[in-house]
């Protein structure tokens, strides 16, 4: 005889969230859809995503690993206007944070390395100046752990 069957978990949606996410929307989907004319060409994304590899929902190739954990608190960024469709959790965080001007701000304004991820492979987020490492942090190297600010950590 085998192990006893363990009740399958169902998997609700967060409609509560979903709600406010779509109350808090500003635009239709129309509106962000005539905004995104264009924005590919002006907005692309890395050169080695269009290289097959291993990548998806929340796998993130090396290359985007080794650009991220170059980023400091004080490197300036620009993102995409209004990259996520409206309606979603993911807009309203997006609108909020897509503001910031450092990555330091970005995590001010509830960003993550996990987003930054996310929006850099997708041609969401650029670099556009301020400091950069020039190899990625490794912070079992780091000899004085009171030099690394919140992005450090978060990274």
């Amino acid at each position: 005889m085998g192990a006893p069957a363990t009740e399958k978990k169902v998997r609700t949606k967060d409609t509560a969230g979903l709600a406010a996410a779509r109350k808090a929307t500003t635009m239709t989907s129309s509106e962000w859809k005539e905004l995104q004319k264009g924005m590919k060409a002006k907005w692309p994304q890395p050169a080695y995503m269009a290289q097959p590899g291993r990548g998806g929902h929340t796998v993130y190739r090396d290359e985007t690993y080794e650009e991220i954990t170059r980023w400091t608190a004080t490197t300036q960024i620009s993102y995409r206007p209004h990259a996520k469709a409206p309606g979603t959790k993911s807009h309203v965080r997006y609108e909020a944070y897509s503001k910031a001007q450092t990555v330091g701000q970005a995590l001010e304004m509830g960003s993550w390395p996990a987003d930054w991820c996310w929006d850099w492979e997708r041609g969401f987020i650029k670099v556009v100046g301020g400091a950069k490492r020039e190899e990625p942090l490794d912070i079992s190297r780091v000899q004085d752990e009171s030099t690394l600010t919140e992005v450090d950590m978060a990274i």
